[in-house]
């Protein structure tokens, strides 16, 4: 029962993380925002077939240690692609059992967070004080450039876009909009989940302190703690032992400056 409790907390995250960003606007912008949004959707889903044909290398491969990584509780830990387990084996694995191993197990997370990606854009943008249609082509455009379709049209991806955007909208809060406990926590539980997810997102660790400089007064402090709740949520999968944490990968920088043999890794 592990698995499917975590996947439902993620998803309370969401849920309560856009509300609390957009529960200020108005009608008409949520209509604007709906509308946006099933356009996202449809250009994600038409010609599921193609753009791109067929599946990656990674994609089945990946679904297919996740499914064993769900059956032996082990999904905090390391793939066999050395990514973790955790969001592949919450979203895609658990889909399985419904809707078989097949493309839409393994492309529907990335799909629809990239389509929740538009309004958390939109929030992002109204963050950072934009008017309402400035923010609103922030969100289309995230909805319509080719990069953020193609992403939202294979495993990984569409989620990396939006868990950005709700990093950028809580910290954009703490330094412009007077923001504090909530919007350190939806910060950090964006930065957490980019952690938990492709390497790229880790590169996102270093948006704190630059908001920590921005910010004012007491709100640095909230700017610095998104890094501490990221890395308490980030723990369990440190504690695997994982061959491309920080740590070892700091690690062997220095070894391989030296020009000495990288020292032999540990599983």
């Amino acid at each position: 029962m592990l698995a499917p409790a975590l996947g439902l907390l993620i998803l309370a995250g969401y849920a309560f993380a856009l509300w609390w960003l957009l529960r200020r606007e108005r009608a008409p912008t949520f209509i604007a925002l709906a509308l946006l949004s099933g356009l996202s959707l449809a250009l994600r889903v038409v010609l599921t077939s193609g753009y791109p044909w067929g599946l990656f290398e990674d994609e089945p491969k990946f679904l297919a240690c996740a499914l064993k990584a769900l059956d032996t509780q082990a999904f905090a830990g390391e793939s066999c692609i050395h990514i973790p387990y955790l969001l592949t084996a919450l979203f895609e694995a658990q889909l399985v059992p419904f809707v078989g191993a097949s493309r839409w197990a393994i492309r529907s997370y990335s799909m629809i967070t990239s389509v929740l990606a538009t309004p958390a854009a939109f929030a992002a943008a109204r963050s950072m004080r934009l008017r309402v249609a400035p923010a609103l082509a922030v969100g289309g455009l995230v909805a319509v450039l080719p990069w953020s379709i193609f992403y939202g049209r294979i495993a990984l991806g569409g989620e990396l876009i939006f868990h950005q955007a709700l990093l950028v909208a809580g910290l954009a809060r703490l330094i412009w909009m007077l923001g504090g406990a909530v919007e350190a926590l939806t910060a950090g539980f964006g930065l957490c989940l980019l952690l938990w997810d492709y390497w790229a997102g880790r590169a996102m660790m270093a948006m704190p302190p630059v908001a920590a400089v921005l910010a004012g007064g007491w709100r640095r402090l909230w700017c610095l703690a998104v890094i501490v709740i990221a890395l308490i949520g980030w723990y369990p999968h440190l504690r695997t032992g994982p061959l491309d944490d920080p740590g070892r990968v700091f690690a062997n920088a220095l070894v391989g400056l030296a020009g000495e043999a990288p020292p032999t890794q540990r599983r």
